[in-house]
């Protein structure tokens, strides 16, 4: 239901980004993203999920990411873990 609301109010843009600010997203969380594509802003596909990566870089939060392409935002922006 969070996420229809989200939607409703806010727009599909900032959904997860949205989410992520209200939960208080810090240098101690680990942004997960699930995506065939994994994102690009470019050709404005799953800018939601671009957003919500911005939003983690911005605090310093870890991003990693199961993508199907190499090429997406998320690869290009998820953090190395050892």
């Amino acid at each position: 239901s969070e996420i229809t609301a989200r939607t409703n109010d806010e727009g599909w843009e900032t959904v997860f980004s949205g989410w992520l600010m209200a939960s208080k997203l810090t240098n101690l969380d680990c942004l997960m993203i699930l995506s065939v594509g994994g994102g690009n802003l470019e050709k404005q596909i799953s800018t939601n999920l671009c957003k919500a990566i911005d939003l983690a870089i911005e605090v310093r939060a870890k991003i990693v990411g199961i993508v199907g392409r190499d090429d997406g935002y998320t690869a290009e922006k998820q953090t190395l873990l050892l």
